[in-house]
């Protein structure tokens, strides 16, 4: 006999992934800002020596290093921002439908059904950003052993 499932214990599961989810993204968000902010202040401490006149010929390649960095980090930086905006209104959402929607109605599996092709468009953007930082170490990884 076909059981309907039950749709409080999928938004449970819903709110406790998307909690993870959005935890993990401000954590991640956090310490990559950090370290965006230190190579931004060592970019702004060569270029006053620069302005001062003091020429070290490895100057102008760190700071193409710097920039690079930079700009991917951000980069990278910008997409857990993203997640991090998407994540939060969808265990809210899915809080907000567990406890004051009626378990009974066709509302909830509506609201449910939504939240679950949310939760997994997510988690495909997250795993294209994983692919991505990894194909980045990579290459970095690559350079170096150069």
């Amino acid at each position: 006999m076909f059981k309907f499932p039950d749709y409080i214990e999928i938004l449970n599961d819903i709110c406790n992934y998307q909690l993870v989810i959005f935890g993990l993204s401000l954590t991640i968000f956090t310490v990559l800002y950090s370290f965006i902010m230190n190579k931004y202040e060592e970019a702004k401490r060569i270029n006053e020596q620069l302005d001062l006149c003091i020429e070290v010929p490895m100057y102008p390649q760190k700071i193409a290093s710097i920039q690079s960095y930079l700009l991917n980090w951000v980069r990278i930086n910008t997409h857990i921002k993203i997640v991090s905006i998407f994540s939060f209104p969808i265990y809210v959402l899915s809080l907000l439908t567990k406890y004051f929607v009626n378990k009974n109605s066709i509302l909830i599996q509506y609201i449910s059904s939504f939240l679950v092709i949310l939760s997994i468009l997510l988690t495909i953007y997250v795993g294209y950003l994983l692919y991505s930082v990894y194909k980045d170490y990579e290459k970095t990884a690559k350079k170096l052993k150069e």
